[in-house]
This record gives structure tokens, sequence and C-alpha cells, in this order.
């Protein structure tokens, strides 16, 4: 008897600079364990630009795609709406023909905005605030809460013919799909990362003088890590005001960039880097040195995936200051939880998801409160390690591997004479 492995398909983006192209090696590797897995990149050079040729190659590409999806048993589209596309309606059409083409599939959702924004409300929010911009803020909203349903009412009518299922990261977005949208083919698991001997192996990262001397940090130095790509919601200015709350030997450090899909031409940068910059100024002028603040507040751009994971490991603190934009999970919150971090996020209504899953296992602030932030940086010790463990015992990339296959409906290796 000789057992063959079913073929599955991931289409994500991959080799890319970006989230969702690093959670697609991680699935792809748990993945491996029952299934024959290929990844099929998205060519982001032809899908993320406007014009009518890059449009033709985009849907070209998509086109190929989906021919080759016969040739897979199983397909799962890593699904977030940048990826897709430039315009809501080239993003549907792109997700349909492949939706259609496949046998099996999971579309992972990687958020759902609901339906929410009707026409007069933003025709309201225009007279009430005498401005058209708060009409097309909330109109392009409107867009994207119709594109999310109507790609899950697309799995909803393919469900009928074949094997389709929606896979979110929240209950929130669960109890949506299933009671607001009527539609039971839809499980959730939180994002996850590492194997539990990875995770074991970077509990061991105990060096922090190490540490220090690599990034170039003063012996002594207590390290107050933010992480990720810098963007507007991710709240980098009320960690460099707590900066002013703390004592010196406490410099904030900003792992991170600015997201390559922000680039744009002749910008000579990019607004909110332009605020942080400008949050740094403010505080000299109240007094600090700028030899002393230059030193306090460090950027310390992109790093390899290791270097990354160590450094949420041995800051003395990671602090996620988000607001709330209606983000579904973050992939840093759950990545600091693995690496065993000190971790300080705010009162975001994301983290309030995670902690239906993990429990309470990270201290929090209010938005915004750099005073709180500061005393909590300073004074808590915290790292819930028992409570955590306990939490990954059921949820990890393990039961996210499982979950998936048997979503799917048949064993991943058939037995063949």
């Amino acid at each position: 008897m000789v057992f063959v492995m079913k073929k599955l398909a991931i289409i994500s983006s991959y080799n890319e600079s970006c989230g969702n192209a690093s959670y697609t090696h991680v699935i792809k590797k748990a993945l491996s364990a029952e299934f024959d897995v290929e990844v099929i990149p998205l060519d982001l050079f032809f899908i993320q630009k406007t014009g009518a040729l890059f449009k033709k190659q985009a849907d070209k590409h998509f086109r190929q795609i989906a021919d080759r999806l016969q040739y897979f048993d199983y397909v799962n589209i890593q699904f977030e709406a940048g990826l897709y596309g430039t315009s809501p309606a080239d993003i549907f059409k792109h997700v349909e023909w492949l939706i259609d083409a496949s046998k099996n599939v999971i579309v992972t959702m990687h958020r759902v905005d609901p339906l929410s924004v009707t026409l007069p409300r933003a025709l309201g929010a225009w007279i009430s605030s005498g401005s058209k911009r708060e009409f097309d803020r909330l109109m392009n909203r409107r867009q994207y809460e119709q594109l999310y349903y109507k790609i899950i009412k697309k799995v909803k009518k393919a469900s009928e013919s074949k094997n389709a299922w929606v896979l979110v990261h929240t209950n929130r977005d669960k109890r949506i799909i299933k009671q607001m949208y009527d539609f039971e083919n839809c499980i959730d698991h939180p994002l996850s990362f590492l194997e539990p001997e990875e995770r074991a192996s970077v509990h061991q990262m105990v060096d922090k003088g190490d540490f220090l001397k690599k990034h170039g940090f003063d012996p002594g130095s207590k390290i107050v890590g933010v992480f990720g790509y810098i963007a507007a919601y991710k709240g980098v200015e009320t960690a460099v005001a707590a900066m002013e709350y703390l004592p010196k030997e406490y410099q904030l450090a900003i792992f991170g960039s600015q997201h390559p899909q922000t680039i744009r031409e002749f910008v000579d940068i990019d607004p909110f880097l332009s605020k942080v910059l400008n949050g740094v100024k403010r505080t000299e002028a109240r007094g600090k040195t700028n030899s002393e603040w230059k030193n306090r507040v460090r950027f310390m751009g992109n790093l390899s995936d290791p270097d990354f994971i160590e450094a949420l490991r041995l800051c003395d603190a990671v602090v996620l200051p988000y607001m709330e934009v209606g983000q579904s999970m973050s992939g840093v919150l759950v990545l600091a939880l693995e690496a065993g971090a000190r971790m300080i996020v705010s009162n975001n209504l994301a983290f309030f998801e995670a902690q239906k899953y993990f429990g309470e296992v990270f201290e929090t602030f209010d938005i915004g409160n750099a005073l709180e932030l500061a005393q909590k940086v300073q004074f808590g010790q915290e790292r819930y390690e028992e409570q955590r463990e306990i939490a990954f015992k059921s949820y990890n990339i393990g039961t996210l591997s499982t979950l998936m296959s048997s979503t799917y409906g048949l064993r991943a290796a058939t037995e063949r004479k």
C-alpha cells in the first residue's frame, strides 16, 4: 500500500515584506505534515498598481492561478483585500475566479468589517461636519464592508456544490458570519506562529547583555519596544510621549519601518512618521536636550525573523499602544505571547478578542494614556508564563493545522493499492 498526500494550494503573498507572507511560511510548514503543500504567490507588482495595462496583467495573473487550481485537491485563500486588487470590484472578481476554480476551499479572512455604513449616515456626516471628506471616508468604508459581505455570500453559494468554508481569527468575526450573514460554514482560530519546541527554544534566550551590545544600547539600559510596520493606528506617538515619564535608563526602540505599500512617489516623508518625529521634537522643546532624546528614541528598522523574535523576548517591555480601527487580530500580539514577552497593550477591541482565547495574559492601559503606559512599564513585572502555557495547549499552530485538515472533510493521505 502506498499513501499519497493530497495536494493543497495556499494562495497568498509570499517572499514579500508583509505580515501575511510571513504567516504563510508558518502555515505552509505546519500543513506540510498532512498535505503536499504548494504556495501560489500573488504577483503584487501588477495587482497593487492602478492603470489599464496593470489591471490587464493582474486579471491575466489571476486567470492563470485559477487554471492551475484544477490540479489541487484543496485550496486555502489567504484573504487581505489589498493583496487582490486596488478596487473592491476588482478584488471581488479575482477572489470569485479562485473560489469557482477550487474543488474544496477555505477562505481565511484576516478581518471582517460588518455592514454598518448606510448612505443616509454618510450624508448626515457630510451635513453635520460641513466637509465632504467625512462623506468620502464613510463611503469608502461602506464599499469594503460590502466587499467582505459579498465574498462571504460567494463562499456560501459555493458551499451548495462543494466543500467551502470561511476561517476567521476571532469569535466576533465568526458571530458576524454565522448570525448576521446566516452562513454556518465558519470556523475560528487565533493566529499562531511557533511550534512548541520553537517556543521553548525562544524562552531560553536570557542573555540581555549580548542583546544590548548587538543593538548598540548602553549596559544597564531598559528597552521599551514597539514592533511591526509604522502605521497611524499603531499609536507609536503614545509610546514616545510615555518616555517623558520614565527614568533616563529607559529607551524606546521602534522595531519596524514604513510599510512598502505606503511608499508614494514624490512624498518626502510618510505623514504618520512625520507625526512621530514631531512628537520627539515637541519633547525636546519642553526642556529635554537633543543629545538625550536622539538616544532615548531609536529607530531600529526591519529585522530578520530570528532577531525580531529575540527582541520580543528580551525587551524589558513590549508595548502595543494601538488605536481601535476594527482590526480582528494582531500577529505581533500573538508572536509576542509565544516569545514570552512582558507585554503592555492598549484597551483595544482586537486585544479583548485575543483574551477570549488566551485569557488574562498581558497588562493593559487606556488608549492614548501615556502616563498610565509609563507607570505600567516602570512598575509592572508580570509575564503570565503559566497562564500562557495553559492557553497554548488549546491554541497553537498544530491545532490550527488539525482544524483546517478536518474542515476539508477528507484525510490528507489517501490510501492506494
